[in-house]
């Protein structure tokens, strides 16, 4: 293979090359690919320093109790004499929320701009937003743990079987609160029966059908929604008092779960606890409708906004004969003609157009503000997808004449930033293929300053597709 299909492949594939990455890549682009697939899980170090989920998801239900019981005293004094310790309070837990959330989601977005591993990143970025959790509409309880969320259940099960990553995430606390499951009764439980205004939602049941398995086409009815809604009653997040465990971990609470055998797509699934929610969900993900739906997902994300039919049916067939075995997944993704053709192209996301421009730019560290700044002007800040079906994936929704403008606006303010620093004329030889942008190059290279040049580069049609 050439030099130019070693582009293609960072650009198709990863996060956009790095100074040294398609000397790296060489002559067998395929293999730099297939390598990152190989050698099971492994931790980034620089999320090592993220905590887990249910030490931030601890935290944060210990502080909140202590903020409750606080404005309950302060309703027994009635005289307002505990309004500013209230006020304290409220603001200390969101200054500590804030500050930690950013030093997680810059560690996140430093590890892709770092990765010698760009396939596996780009793999992550995909699972992590079929499996979307979202801070928008207010779900502080998840603000703090999302980072950990992201690598317990997809970063740790990306060498697995889909079925083991599918449990994985639907029992994390983070997904069960953010999809409201904590408090889901069953009718005829022992908590329902008591009731008090609670009972049972169906929110992540119906997620769990339409978005991470089967597919809104995928055969379900509505009378499936309420059965998996049963099944998963009882899965719920331990608080140290009326939930026993250690606080935000996921638990399990028998007085909350639907009793009796539930029926979902025409399958009787016996009464038995936690495992009955399990058994459920290794079998929706063996269901053909998700072979369908995820490789329709991932020929998407990969190769084109209009999925080739053929290209599907091969990742569908390798996802069904391989009992949803990730990497022999993503290999077959390589295996597809079309994902070595120049005509098929993705218009980069904002997360990825700012990535691949840091990655390019070869930058020293940045801090986290700007990094994030960046995300948050071009409207795909991390975790904060507006829906659980997570973000778009098409030029038709980041492609709208305002969001061009605001890449344009974006590119030429780091540009300005950059400076002189780089020199956008030798930026070329890895940010831009041969022969695909040559009126790029020649305004490049035409270019008034190295602010200019800059900008014309990142903000050129051959470095916003991919």
């Amino acid at each position: 293979m050439s030099s130019r299909q070693a582009h293609h492949a960072s650009n198709r594939f990863g996060l956009g090359p790095r100074p040294d990455e398609l000397q790296r890549i060489g002559a067998d682009p395929r293999g730099w690919l297939e390598s990152q697939l190989q050698g099971g899980p492994r931790t980034e170090p620089g999320l090592r320093s993220v905590a887990p989920s249910h030490e931030t998801l601890g935290e944060f239900l210990h502080s909140f109790y202590q903020l409750r019981m606080l404005k309950k005293a302060q309703k027994r004094d009635a005289d307002g004499s505990r309004q500013d310790e209230l006020a304290d309070m409220r603001r200390d837990l969101k200054k500590s929320l804030t500050k930690t959330q950013s030093q997680q989601l810059g560690a996140r977005m430093q590890v892709a701009i770092d990765t010698r591993e760009p396939f596996r990143e780009r793999l992550v970025n995909f699972w992590s937003n079929h499996f979307t959790v979202s801070i928008a509409g207010g779900k502080r309880l998840i603000a703090t743990s999302c980072t950990g969320y992201e690598t317990e259940t997809v970063r740790k099960h990306l060498d697995g079987h889909f079925a083991h990553m599918l449990i994985a995430v639907e029992q994390h606390p983070v997904m069960l609160a953010y999809l409201d499951n904590l408090q889901s009764l069953g009718p005829n439980s022992r908590a329902g029966r008591r009731r008090n205004k609670r009972g049972l939602n169906e929110n992540l049941a119906r997620e769990i059908l339409e978005l991470h398995t089967l597919g809104v086409d995928g055969g379900y009815s509505q009378d499936d929604v309420a059965s998996l809604a049963r099944i998963i009653t009882g899965w719920t997040v331990a608080n140290g008092r009326r939930i026993p465990g250690e606080p935000g971990r996921f638990a399990y609470m028998d007085a909350m779960h639907e009793p009796g055998t539930q029926r979902l797509l025409g399958k009787a699934y016996a009464e038995d606890g936690v495992h009955q929610g399990e058994r459920a969900l290794e079998d929706l993900a063996a269901h053909p409708s998700t072979s369908r739906f995820v490789a329709t997902k991932l020929v998407r994300h990969f190769v084109a906004d209009e999925p080739p039919p053929a290209a599907v049916e091969h990742v569908a067939r390798v996802f069904r004969d391989t009992d949803g075995h990730l990497p022999s997944v993503h290999a077959s993704l390589l295996d597809l003609d079309e994902s070595w053709q120049a005509q098929w192209r993705k218009l980069k996301t904002p997360n990825e157009l700012v990535v691949s421009a840091l990655r390019g730019l070869d930058l020293p560290r940045l801090p986290h503000r700007p990094l994030l700044g960046s995300l948050k002007l071009l409207n795909q800040y991390p975790f904060t997808a507006p829906a659980p079906a997570g973000w778009p994936d098409g030029a038709e929704h980041w492609g709208s004449p305002n969001a061009l403008l605001q890449r344009i606006d974006w590119s030429t303010q780091v540009g300005e930033r950059v400076g002189s620093s780089r020199e956008p004329r030798a930026l070329l030889a890895h940010m831009s293929r041969d022969g695909d942008g040559d009126g790029v190059r020649s305004s490049v290279a035409a270019a008034a300053s190295a602010s200019q040049g800059i900008a014309l580069l990142l903000g050129g049609p051959d470095f916003q597709w991919r």
